[in-house]
């Protein structure tokens, strides 16, 4: 059976696709089977992987409706079903989840849950869910929210991740205090994900960090590496 990943946050702006996808890369690159699921009409993870992306016509909730799988093929070991735009989650389609989600675990080694913040929503998907893996970055809101995550999912998250981190006092701070937040809990916190202009490079190729052999990305690769063992 498979496991269920959730990238959970409270806010937008957080860098959970990039998160999302760069860790579903990974993991289907040591052999296993990967489904990426977006519950955000953006689609980001799409926009990882492509230079233009098609228009989603069929996506998750015509998927959980009608048992359908309309999954787009992102790399090999690697599928994604996003979320049609301008559609709901309604009670009902909300109440299929649960079977869905073990269905596809039949399928799937890996299925990685590219989250939003919506409340009801969110808690399916955190009860359904083996481990949780939870984006920051470095502000006032984020630490409470960390805060908050751990009281409700300690024994669920997987690991914190500061992302988008610049070299700042302010940043440096706001890292300490959440490591120390996580070291105190028992909570894994890998070292912060720069924020790079490099990455952002590759974002507009339609490539991810696995796909360039560039040392400005060592360092980022290292971090996803350490994540994984917390998930695998």
């Amino acid at each position: 059976m498979g496991k269920i990943i959730q990238v959970k946050v409270q806010k937008g702006g957080l860098g959970k696709s990039f998160i999302t996808a760069t860790l579903g890369h990974l993991i289907s690159l040591v052999d296993k089977k990967v489904l990426i699921l977006s519950t955000d009409s953006q689609n980001s993870v799409y926009d990882m992987f492509v230079k233009e992306k098609e228009k989603v016509e069929k996506g998750l909730i015509d998927s959980i409706l009608n048992e359908n799988l309309n999954i787009i093929n992102l790399r090999e070991n690697l599928d994604f079903i996003p979320l049609e735009l301008k559609k709901k989650f309604s009670n009902k389609i909300i109440e299929k989840i649960p079977n869905f989600l073990n269905s596809l675990k039949e399928k799937y080694d890996f299925i990685l849950i590219d989250s939003t913040p919506a409340i009801e929503l969110d808690e399916i998907f955190v009860q359904n869910a083996d481990k949780i893996i939870i984006p920051a970055i470095g502000d006032k809101l984020a630490v409470n929210g960390i805060v908050n995550i751990i009281k409700e999912n300690r024994n669920k998250i997987a690991c914190i991740v500061f992302n988008k981190y610049t070299n700042t006092r302010v940043n440096k701070a706001y890292y300490r205090e959440m490591k120390e937040l996580c070291d105190n809990s028992g909570v894994f916190m890998p070292e912060p994900i720069k924020c790079l202009s490099y990455i952002a490079e590759l974002v507009e190729r339609g490539e991810t960090i696995w796909e360039v052999s560039s040392k400005k990305v060592v360092e980022t690769q290292d971090i996803f590496k350490e994540i994984l063992k917390k998930v695998y």
